[in-house]
């Protein structure tokens, strides 16, 4: 997955920085030892509190959620990082990481989080490889990505927690720079959104309809994820821990 997820990265262009495994540097002495002091340092239940967002273990919990956090801490001086950067769900891994890094001898790294996309299947979901409806994988042909954006939740006039518009705002438009709608003249004729905020008032008025709106998100999402699906047609070997999606 590790491979994939760099494939992916030098797909869009992410060529010219350097790729580090973990296993390249977690199973050497400093690292493990790093690891059992901070453990020494922060209780369970911050532990637990760090893992709230990104775990889903439930009932089976294990230890190895309590060790994921530490891992994650050490991974950071370990890189020689001076910034950590990660979803919105690490913020309680990399605070704990800024609090507890200086006891062990490290400095507080600064932390940079991006948005989570919804859920295709809405709010109160989560996105998971184990679950298609949810998400797709960003190589997938496009009759994929548009059978899944058409099948995604898209509550009428909705702006708050909707996936489609969560697309749009995060991907198409910082990308692209518009949304085109393309629909027929009775149902008010093609239009080119450039700003979210002409898309919102129009989605929450009814004057775009949650159809038009799929299929044009999954145009364009088709069209932005072309440099990657032609990278693993060239490179189908990197595929095969995606074989299941």
């Amino acid at each position: 997955m590790a491979r994939y997820w760099e494939e992916t990265f030098k797909a869009f262009g992410l060529k010219d920085v350097d790729y580090v495994l973990g296993s390249s540097f977690q199973t050497t002495s400093k690292y493990v030892t790093d690891v059992l002091e901070l453990s020494t340092r922060v209780t369970i239940n911050r532990g637990t509190r760090s893992m709230r967002e990104v775990s889903r273990g439930g009932e089976t919990t294990g230890v190895s959620q309590l060790i994921y956090p530490l891992m994650q801490a050490i991974d950071v001086p370990h890189l020689n990082a001076d910034i950590a950067h990660g979803g919105i769900d690490q913020r309680k891994v990399y605070m704990l990481a800024r609090d507890y890094l200086p006891d062990i001898g490290y400095s507080s790294p600064t932390s940079i989080y991006n948005p989570m996309l919804i859920s295709l299947q809405g709010p109160e979901t989560k996105m998971s490889s184990s679950e298609p409806k949810t998400t797709f994988p960003l190589h997938a042909e496009p009759e994929v990505i548009e059978e899944r954006i058409m099948g995604a939740y898209c509550m009428e006039s909705a702006i708050e927690g909707n996936p489609i518009m969560e697309i749009v705002r995060l991907a198409v438009f910082p990308m692209q720079g518009k949304l085109d709608v393309e629909r027929p003249e009775k149902y008010g004729g093609n239009v080119t959104y450039s700003t979210m905020d002409d898309l919102e008032k129009d989605f929450s008025s009814g004057e775009l309809h949650p159809a038009d709106l799929k299929k044009s998100t999954a145009k364009a999402v088709v069209e932005i994820l072309k440099p990657i699906r032609e990278h693993f047609k060239r490179n189908p070997k990197y595929l095969e821990p995606l074989n299941h999606l």
